[in-house]
């Protein structure tokens, strides 16, 4: 039996929180449509001369061809409103306005950014030059400065979310996906905003904003996350939505990839083959570079932990203590889902192994025969070696090819009849004399097989006995002595 990885259960990860899967078969949160900013819709600021000087500064010692690469129009930006009452409002059009007193705070989720939408974040909301940086070189970065934080970091995701059972079909090359999150929180007087952005990765249009938004939209009607930002005025609490995203991507991504490793597992272990130890060296350099990540994703959460903002200081202790147990939770889940990672490097270390054990095995084997078949031919090549000697004992009558076999096949035989004898297998639990005595006790039972056979063969008719009836058979009685 083979021990499996745990792809059909979920471990409880947060209270409230639902499986992965279940999010994804529920029902459709976001329009059929919703681009908000049509391709030939351009968003203007009121003054120009900010956004030259916002481009100078962007541009200033950097170039970046993709940044300026940018369309100009075409992005969709769905804008999700975070009320005083904590309930999630997602708005048809994007107002874009800086500041609202009547939310408590605001998601921008930027899909495919254009100049327009790149001039609104950096001259209305000050968005800093090094997350644009950040998100078109794809680095990994936590930064924090008065009215802002910046995360930006790479994570793993599944195109198809079924960790159930495993599918044919399934293809780590095909199904997994790298994915990068740019995370940026504006604290304001009234209102805070949130920039999510997804970059595109290795030129592939394709990311997971749209799910990353109905994400959260789920997961403000949850009722514990519900109670936590009723209960808070910390802002702080609005970038959790996103990097449990990020987490529950890391999981079941994984799953997916483990269901498709235990399939490998069971066609190495049924017929162990070389040729399958390279697609495990490409998966294993894989969970390295996902170990790698992910210990990236925990320095993040470590910089979540230890933020000191001033607005921080002032708030009740009841605040601190829930955003460090809210963190903390968060970094147990990460911890795991690492130490699953690295314990399944070293599965498929021993795999590799075992693998390569059974060729070393087959290799000695056939060696082990070769060596055998060449001691068989040994007598052959002896008389054929004395033979071509130029000795004066042998004259030229003698050295004849009948005189060669009839030297050459009673050596042989010899040869044969005394390797048979000395075999390991054949030393076990039998004499010595029994041993040698191997061919005369090979004739024999060959003999005693054939007299079986031609005995079986012959008919022999049974005698026939008269039936008689139960009612004329006396039964046994009894009796009794008195």
């Amino acid at each position: 039996m083979i021990l499996k990885g745990p792809p059909f259960y979920h471990h409880r990860r947060a209270p409230g929180l639902w499986p992965w899967d279940d999010f994804h078969m529920g029902a459709r949160l976001l329009p059929q449509d919703p681009l908000l900013l049509p391709p030939g819709a351009e968003l203007k600021t009121n003054d120009p001369e900010l956004v030259r000087a916002f481009y100078g500064t962007l541009f200033s010692g950097w170039e970046n061809p993709a940044l300026r690469a940018l369309p100009r129009a075409g992005s969709r930006v769905f804008q999700l409103d975070v009320s005083q009452d904590k309930q999630f409002q997602l708005h048809t059009e994007a107002t874009l306005k800086k500041e609202d007193e009547a939310h408590f705070g605001k998601y921008l989720f930027i899909d495919r950014l254009s100049k327009s939408v790149l001039e609104i974040l950096g001259v209305q909301y000050h968005v800093d030059v090094e997350y644009f940086r950040a998100c078109c070189d794809l680095s990994v970065s936590q930064s924090m400065g008065e009215n802002y934080i910046q995360i930006t970091l790479p994570f793993l995701r599944s195109r198809v979310i079924e960790t159930r059972s495993f599918s044919s079909a399934w293809k780590p090359s095909e199904d997994l996906t790298l994915d990068f999150l740019g995370l940026y929180l504006i604290f304001g007087s009234e209102e805070s905003t949130v920039v999510v952005y997804h970059p595109p990765v290795d030129d592939k249009p394709e990311t997971g904003l749209l799910e990353h938004c109905q994400w959260t939209i789920r997961m403000g009607q949850e009722p514990h996350w519900r109670n936590i930002l009723r209960n808070t005025h910390d802002e702080m609490f609005l970038v959790f939505p996103a990097l449990w995203w990020v987490t529950y991507a890391w999981a079941d991504a994984l799953e997916a990839l483990y269901l498709y490793l235990d399939h490998m597992e069971t066609k190495v272990l049924e017929s162990p083959s070389v040729q399958l130890t390279q697609e495990f060296h490409r998966i294993r350099i894989c969970l390295l570079n996902y170990k790698a990540l992910l210990e990236d994703f925990l320095k993040t959460i470590s910089f979540v932990t230890g933020l000191k903002r001033p607005r921080r200081v002032h708030m009740e202790p009841e605040v601190h203590s829930q955003l460090e147990s809210e963190c903390s939770r968060l970094g147990r889940e990460i911890s795991r889902i690492r130490d699953g990672v690295e314990g399944r490097n070293e599965r498929i270390k021993d795999i590799m192994n075992l693998v390569f054990s059974h060729v070393t095995i087959q290799d000695s084997t056939a060696m082990k025969q070769i060596s055998w078949i060449t001691m068989f031919f040994l007598p052959a090549t002896f008389v054929a070696g004395v033979f071509g000697m130029n000795v004066s004992g042998l004259g030229a009558d003698v050295t004849t090819l009948l005189n060669y076999v009839e030297i050459a096949i009673p050596l042989t035989v010899v040869t044969i009849w005394i390797l048979v004898a000395l075999l390991p297998e054949s030393q076990a639990r039998k004499p010595l004399w029994e041993r040698f005595a191997w061919p005369f006790l090979l004739c024999a039972q060959s003999m005693w097989n054939l007299m079986g056979d031609i005995g079986a063969r012959i008919h022999i008719p049974k005698p026939k006995f008269r039936k008689e009836s139960s009612e004329s058979l006396p039964l046994p009685v009894m009796s009794r002595r008195g």
